[in-house]
């Protein structure tokens, strides 16, 4: 988990970075971990999780039940090893984000034995996100590639959701059939 604190509400840069730990080191390459131990601006905390986050300045809700702008004004950090508990408050005027790593083992036991995976266990699919079945898309954090992040989990669904609507359109025109409507189930 990084949590990047001191950010103005302005947008510019922070000014430094807390990474948290679950565990008691790294599990990253040697080289990486080195770097970000002896970076002047990250503080790194080793057994440390994150327990809340809230927006609203003195951490509660309001009678209406708003929470504040939106934006992260504090955060509550427990280290695992004492059980001690702090608290981060963001200066006035002042933000901070949140960026959680889940770590690197893709979760496609569920298509393990049906689309073709690399040797980590992530999905192999084309630049429409097809993979080896025909009709069998994959998108996120589950698909070999070299950047995982929500912003790119989204264009792999946009992209793979494009690329079935026309699959979808093709097959029809060759059945000549058009499908029910499909029932909400709520």
């Amino acid at each position: 988990m990084r949590a990047s604190s001191g950010r103005p509400a302005n947008g510019s840069p922070s000014r430094c970075t807390a990474v948290l730990v679950r565990g008691h080191g790294f599990t990253c390459a040697a080289q990486v971990a080195e770097k970000c131990m002896h970076h002047p601006k990250i503080d790194v905390r080793f057994d440390t999780v994150l327990e809340a986050v809230g927006s609203s300045p003195d951490g509660e809700s309001g009678d209406d039940g708003s929470v504040g702008d939106g934006c992260l004004r504090w955060a509550r950090l427990r280290d695992r090893a004492t059980g001690e508990t702090i608290e981060y408050r963001a200066r006035r005027g002042m933000t901070f984000g949140v960026f959680v790593f889940a770590g690197f083992i893709p979760n496609t036991t569920l298509v393990r034995d049906f689309v073709d995976l690399d040797d980590p266990g992530y999905i192999r699919v084309d630049a429409k996100q097809r993979t080896n079945v025909p009709g069998v898309y994959a998108a996120g954090d589950v698909c070999a590639k070299d950047l995982r992040q929500v912003v790119t989990a989204v264009a792999d669904g946009a992209v793979a959701a494009l690329d079935m609507q026309y699959l979808a359109s093709d097959m029809q025109g060759k059945t000549c059939q058009i499908p029910p409507a499909p029932v909400p189930r709520y």
